[in-house]
């Protein structure tokens, strides 16, 4: 997955997107396959903005390593990562007939995308996710979109996907909130070594 920039446009090159969820018929994808690409024209400037804002810095009580980034399991490389991945598993879940996939609209990505990138900016620690801090990421995500002119709804519904993307408040996910999950279990590059990723937890595997 590429993404690039001319002078004249955004765009997402097309891919091939290759996905193996086990061997269950219908549930792998190899093919040549275009990538939705966010349409907002200052997508890359705003999600530099983001990086400095609220994953520049190092965790309360944590010091930046010589030539390290801060947060680096939490921090810039893995929210933008997970950032990355929306648009891939929009664009397989719409090779699997998912009708809310298919049905998504095209101007709303720019901003699930932003959601990804701030789903850990509540963050003040390292270690397993807290409701505190899911709850604070979700409101930092719901100010931010609406400052950049998002529909109160879809904020709204970026702050709740934030907050029960592991499914604490309840188990009925929409579209969005399964999205998040997944793009941040699928950034496993962080994963400290001897972790067993179960891909069974994807909520695209269980659907």
């Amino acid at each position: 997955v590429r993404y690039g920039r001319s002078p004249d446009e955004t765009f997402l090159s097309s891919r091939v997107v290759s996905l193996s969820i086990g061997h269950q018929p219908g549930l792998s994808i190899t093919e040549q396959s275009p990538l939705p690409a966010p349409s907002e024209p200052r997508f890359f400037e705003v999600a530099q903005m983001l990086v400095h804002r609220f994953h520049h810095e190092p965790l309360p009580g944590q010091t930046r390593a010589v030539n390290k980034i801060a947060r680096p399991v939490h921090g810039a490389m893995h929210q933008c990562r997970a950032a990355m991945w929306i648009p891939v598993l929009l664009s397989v879940r719409k090779e699997l007939n998912d009708p809310e996939a298919i049905a998504f609209p095209a101007e709303q990505l720019s901003y699930v995308m932003y959601a990804a990138m701030l789903h850990d900016s509540g963050r003040l620690g390292e270690g397993a996710d807290s409701q505190e801090w899911e709850q604070k990421s979700g409101e930092n995500c719901e100010d931010f979109l609406l400052s950049m002119g998002c529909p109160s709804e879809l904020a709204a519904r970026c702050r709740d996907a934030i907050i029960n993307k592991d499914g604490r408040v309840t188990q009925k996910k929409d579209l969005i909130t399964r999205l998040i999950h997944d793009a941040d279990c699928l950034e496993i590059m962080r994963v400290p070594e001897g972790n067993v990723f179960d891909i069974g937890e994807l909520d695209l595997f269980k659907d």
